[in-house]
């Protein structure tokens, strides 16, 4: 069995406090038994109690991953908005007439059968006619 590197070790930890990486993906990664990525990872825990620094260190690790998740959950929830919108549009079944030009087609096909205006398109504001 080769020895893991103390920077190994210490990018494992990091990649599971911080990055929010499981356990199971940093096995398969490194090919590493779960115990001993769970000893890792509680052994630094632990020794945050008694160093300062690292627990500083650790307090940082949790505040990033804390703000990664909060960003993809707003990512999330606008992708699962716009899904909806585009969704909606989609099973319309928006008529269009291209002589009709792209001002009023442009906000036509932001309008589902129900009369409500959905604005999907970027910069629409400045090409829409207004009504």
């Amino acid at each position: 069995m080769t020895r893991i590197s103390d920077e190994t070790r210490r990018k494992v930890v990091r990649a599971h406090i911080q990055d929010g990486r499981t356990i199971t993906s940093l096995v398969a990664e490194y090919g590493i038994s779960r115990a001993t990525v769970s000893n890792w990872v509680r052994s630094y825990c632990e020794e945050c109690q008694n160093n300062d620094e690292e627990k500083s260190q650790l307090e940082m690790m949790e505040e990033l991953h804390r703000l990664r998740r909060e960003k993809l959950a707003k990512q999330l929830k606008e992708y699962r908005e716009y899904d909806e919108k585009l969704a909606h549009l989609a099973l319309s079944r928006i008529q269009m007439n291209l002589d009709d030009g792209v001002k009023k087609n442009y906000r036509k096909i932001q309008t589902a059968n129900d009369g409500k205006f959905y604005e999907v398109l970027a910069d629409s504001k400045s090409i829409m006619s207004k009504e």
